[in-house]
């Protein structure tokens, strides 16, 4: 088992190459990134998933820095073996993070923080309201009116029909 520091410590060499002037940190078993973003100037913090970790951890915690041109390249091979044919752009994959994020919970205002917006308009602008969304709001309010449904139904039964005029 390698040791935790030197695990840290060339993590955090490898921020320094690529240019991530913040620092690295592990809290309640997690690792985070803190930095400030250089085109808002606002300070950002991002968790380290287990994917992310186990891509750093097959690399060494050192990954290599590649030009756009290389990194479109890789996004045109990733789309021919997931046989997707429009182009792949980071901008897509702004936009798919939220989707994905807000379908599985988190809320609008978490987003807008975890993609570096000052204003959530421009993060509805991303993602806009979900079907499943709309269907989960009418899901709380259903499982909300049963706990409390009883009682508004049996006030609706004692209602008299609608006489016939």
């Amino acid at each position: 088992m390698k040791d935790k520091s030197s695990v840290s410590k060339r993590f955090q060499d490898s921020m320094d190459e690529l240019g991530i002037t913040g620092y690295q940190m592990e809290r309640d078993g997690k690792s985070i990134i803190l930095d400030r973003r250089k085109k808002t100037d606002e300070d950002y913090y991002i968790v380290l998933l287990s994917p992310a970790l186990a891509i750093l951890k097959k690399y060494g915690y050192k990954l290599p820095l590649i030009s756009n041109v290389r990194y479109n390249y890789y996004l045109k091979v990733v789309a021919q073996f997931a046989k997707i044919d429009k182009p792949l752009t980071t901008h897509m994959a702004r936009h798919t993070f939220a989707v994905f994020a807000l379908n599985h919970g988190i809320k609008i205002e978490v987003l807008a923080k975890m993609m570096g917006h000052t204003d959530i308009k421009t993060t509805q602008i991303y993602a806009k309201i979900l079907d499943s969304s709309v269907e989960a709001g009418f899901d709380v309010l259903e499982k909300s009116l049963n706990k409390s449904g009883r009682k508004i139904r049996k006030k609706i039964n004692k209602i008299p029909p609608k006489p016939n005029l």
